[in-house]
Formats: C-alpha cells, structure tokens, sequence
C-alpha cells in the first residue's frame, strides 16, 4: 500500500453532523480529551462505555481488555471520518478496569497500542491505560488550599528552594502534576536565593522575626534531617517503631544512620522485629548495595539512596566552598550538625505528629497507603540510556 496515500487524511463529517469530530479533524478542539479516549455513555437505555482513538491507516479498530479477555473480535469499531474510531461496549467499567485499542495496521500487523487521553495507566513493566472517572474526584494540593482560602488555583506559584539542581527537571515530570496543575512551578536552589538577596541589598539582622502563614509553618524534626544522608531513614523508623509498637517511642535518635560514610548499615529491634536497613550517598555506593542485594547477600527491609554524597546538604545547588576550606573543615558534616541540632530543638520530632499532615490524611488522602495518598505522593522513573 502507498503508504503518503494511506496517511492522507479523511474528510471529516460535515460541521453539523459531529461538531466535536468536525472540530477535532480541523485542529481546533481544545477540548478533545472530551471527546476522545474513553468515557461513560448510555446506549439503548443501559450505561456503557464509549471509546474513540484517532487511527488513520488502520485497518480495523477494536477495544480489548480484562471486559472481553482481550479479544479483538468482541466489541470492534467503527471508522467515524478524519481516522477517527468510535465503538460502544455493552457493559460499565469498573474502575481502574485495563484497556488498549487493538489495531490491525494497513500492512496487516496485529498491534495493542495504550490510550493516549487516558487518566490512568498500569504500573509499569505493564503498559495498559486504565478506566479512571475523574468525576467527583477531588483534586489535591493547590486545589485544596486554594478551596480553603477562596483562591483560584491558577493564579497560585509555587516556589520551591533547594540544594539540588536536579529539582529543576524534576518539576517539568509527567507525574509531578497531582492537582492537575503543576506541584510546583519554580524551583531555585540555595545558592541562586543567596544571590537574589544579595542583589536586592536585603539586610536581614535588620528583619523583624516573623512566623509562617499556615500551614508553612508547621513542621517536625523528621522533616528537618531529610537533608542529611540518613536523615530520611531516621524520620520513617521513627514513625515505624511507633506504628509497629502502637505506643510512642522515646529512644528516637537512630544513631546508627547517621554520619558522613558513604554506606551505612545497621539492624533494629522494632517489636520484636529485626528491623534491617541500608543508607548509600553517592552513586557508587548505591550500586554496591544494590549489587549486594542482586546477589542474594543482603535482606534489607528499607533501603534510603541519595544522589550526592553526604545527602541533599552537598547539593549542587548549594553555596560553593573552595578547595582550601574543604580540605581543612568536613563541610557536609557541618551541615549536617546543624539539622540535627536544630531537630533536637523541635517540638514535634516525627512526621506523623505533624497536626497538618494528620489534616491532609483526615480531609484528603485517608489512611497512609490508601490509593489516593498513593497517587498523590508517589511517582514513578523511567529507565535512561546514560
């Protein structure tokens, strides 16, 4: 088949039979999503589902999926004009049901291809989209304060100040966007604040002390030390052992996982439980310990692993410290000291004390672990070629 002629597109149906396939065919639907991919619809009577993709050498168009034990021949679709594919199920989805467009090519090849206006999709290695309503959900984040403060959530920034460099592509993730907005809109590091400050000739031994808006401004001694290495398993034992125990703990310097060195192990006994843990900074130090575990020679229960050696307070978007001072002062064990001091002083020391987290999990995401909190405050990676 001529395949310039086989990729031409099909006039679409006039304006007045199918405004939204007129209007997507013409590039102007800027609100295909829609209109396109899967969405619940009634037919004869009964509630179903209805599914559109835009393939324009196909073949023969199907949906398949968990519904129909992937079986092409079960609910196939229609060509609709402009490469767009329509068909109707006879059943409701449940939610987060598996699905894919099965697609027979114009070279006769049998592919499965993933919904690309889907709301949901399988946990990799699986590559499925699945059944999401977005109807009734409630979006989090931005939108939740914004509802609390009467603000509109687009006119919302948020700024985030960090010691990683990394941080300024990790906004602009595909899955950095839980409000349906981005998490967060700016990052700077450290070291460009400092160089704001100082550009605008700010004196602060001259600012008056002032206290955080809500909910800024509380926080616990947990959130202080994730800038050391170690720090982030520290503040999860100390919730777990008070989890596992189901009283609060006393003893909750960890330390054991604490310090500079660029691997650190240790066991803890948590209710009657060896509780094994592994820390790595740096790398290198994360592939031995992976590699440890490859090879059968370590059972951790937890594993924490940062990028830069010593933790987030050797960051690359920190202040930068000459050669000579390095060679003469441990900079990352200065700074971490001083995260632990200042942990020490805290009023509230573990995470889950925190009376706005308790809040978040109360109005927003459940209990810890529950599929919302899961969405929210989790991401995913993708395997790099570098």
């Amino acid at each position: 088949m001529d395949r310039e002629k086989a990729a031409a597109p099909i006039k679409p149906k006039k304006k007045e039979d199918n405004l939204p396939l007129y209007l997507f065919c013409s590039g102007k639907n800027r609100r295909a999503y829609e209109y396109m991919g899967l969405h619940k619809a009634v037919k004869d009577g009964k509630p179903c589902m209805v599914a559109r993709v835009w393939a324009p050498n196909a073949k023969a168009v199907s949906l398949v999926g968990d519904f129909c034990n992937w079986d092409p021949a079960k609910y196939p679709m229609q060509e609709q004009g402009g490469g767009v594919w329509e068909g109707y199920t006879d059943v409701a989805f449940a939610p987060y049901e598996l699905y894919k467009f099965y697609i027979k090519t114009a070279d006769g090849e049998d592919t499965y291809k993933a919904d690309p206006y889907a709301n949901h999709c399988e946990t990799r290695p699986g590559t499925a989209s699945r059944w999401y309503d977005l109807e009734g959900f409630t979006w989090h984040d931005k939108t939740w304060y914004a509802q609390k403060e009467g603000i509109d959530p687009s006119k919302i920034v948020s700024v985030s100040v960090m010691p990683c460099t990394a941080k300024k592509f990790e906004i602009k993730r595909d899955d950095e966007n839980a409000a349906g907005l981005p998490d967060v809109d700016i990052s700077l590091t450290t070291r460009e604040l400092a160089k704001m400050i100082k550009k605008a000739q700010l004196n602060f031994n001259r600012l008056p002390d002032e206290k955080f808006d809500a909910a800024m401004g509380e926080s616990t001694g947990a959130a202080v030390i994730f800038g050391a290495t170690g720090g982030v398993m520290e503040a999860a034992l100390r919730t777990a052992a008070d989890v596992l125990t189901g009283e609060p703990q006393d003893a909750i310097d960890y330390q054991e996982v604490r310090g500079t060195e660029g691997i650190k192990e240790a066991v803890y006994k948590v209710a009657g439980m060896d509780v094994k843990v592994a820390v790595a900074s740096g790398l290198s130090n994360a592939n031995k310990i992976l590699e440890k575990i490859r090879a059968g020679e370590a059972d951790y229960h937890f594993v924490e692993i940062m990028c830069c050696p010593g933790g987030c307070v050797n960051g690359g978007g920190q202040p930068i410290v000459s050669a000579t001072e390095r060679s003469f002062t441990d900079v990352k064990a200065q700074r971490a000291k001083a995260l632990y001091d200042q942990d020490k002083a805290m009023p509230l020391r573990k995470s889950h004390e925190n009376p706005v987290l308790k809040k978040c999990y109360e109005e927003f995401l459940g209990e810890p672990g529950s599929h919302k909190a899961h969405e929210v405050l989790h991401t995913s990676y993708v395997k790099r070629g570098y």
